[in-house]
């Protein structure tokens, strides 16, 4: 199926917020050999939208969707126009899921239990420590546009959000999600024909998108998972060595004993 885009692109960069503190602190927890495997390669992995496990991912809330033909009447087309152009922005916001990937962060002053517990499946995981305009400024020259936003937690079913850029459905998560505090960098590849058609047929994404990285620029410090053992410590330490990176590995503040 093709269509003409029904967003501007030009429009995207507006609906990306940076978080009021630029220097806010930003982790992303990832097993060992994801780790490795960043390092080794020096690219950020950005993962297709369709491929997380969030079945909501860039979707809209109910009251965005049920009030769209109404919306297009207003500005004029008649309702039959109005309803085929409102099918018509539904079908292409399911297809964008495979147009878009993201890298994901959690805003946070200090490592977070929680995100240890959902993100690593044992005790033999890392967490790398960034912020904001280290993660701006660590790509390397890139031809495509990476666009970072912090992420909006709505009610999907009571509450409205825009649905003019393309980029919306992206921005917004449940609020369930709330604890998460996201931020993401995310990249739009369309595939676009010289006559400005896509065609949704296709795919301009597989798994997802490899970003070049400056590590040093990247990350500030390397944390190793509460209770690892000190083999996984010693280990980190050593492949950070082999690979050049100038951040300091720390053990996880969450594995020390209390006092009484």
């Amino acid at each position: 199926m093709d269509f003409r885009i029904v967003f501007r692109m030009a429009d995207q960069i507006s609906y990306f917020t940076a978080p009021d503190d630029l220097n806010v602190p930003i982790w992303r927890y990832l097993d060992f050999t994801k780790f490795v495997d960043l390092l080794d390669t020096k690219h950020l992995f950005f993962t297709r939208a369709d491929r997380f496990g969030d079945r909501f991912e860039g979707s809209y809330p109910r009251k965005t969707v049920a009030t769209r033909k109404q919306r297009m009447m207003a500005r004029g087309l008649n309702e039959e126009n109005a309803r085929g152009s409102a099918q018509l922005i539904s079908t292409a916001t399911k297809a964008f899921t495979r147009y878009t990937a993201i890298n994901c962060w959690h805003m946070n002053e200090v490592e977070s239990a929680a995100m240890w517990r959902l993100y690593l499946k044992s005790n033999e995981g890392i967490a790398l420590r960034s912020d904001y305009s280290r993660l701006r400024g660590s790509f390397l020259p890139f031809n495509e546009t990476i666009h970072i936003g912090t992420i909006k937690y709505v009610d999907y079913e009571t509450e409205f959000a825009s649905d003019g850029s393309i980029s919306t459905p992206f921005l917004l998560k449940r609020k369930s999600f709330e604890h998460e505090r996201e931020l993401r960098a995310v990249i739009c590849r369309l595939p676009t024909r010289k006559d400005h058609f896509i065609d949704i047929s296709k795919d301009s994404i597989s798994d997802g998108i490899r970003v070049p990285v400056d590590l040093d620029k990247l990350i500030s410090h390397v944390y190793v998972a509460p209770d690892s053992p000190a083999w996984l410590t010693n280990l980190v330490k050593s492949v950070t060595e082999k690979y050049s990176v100038k951040a300091p590995v720390v053990q996880s503040s969450l594995s020390k004993d209390p006092v009484y």
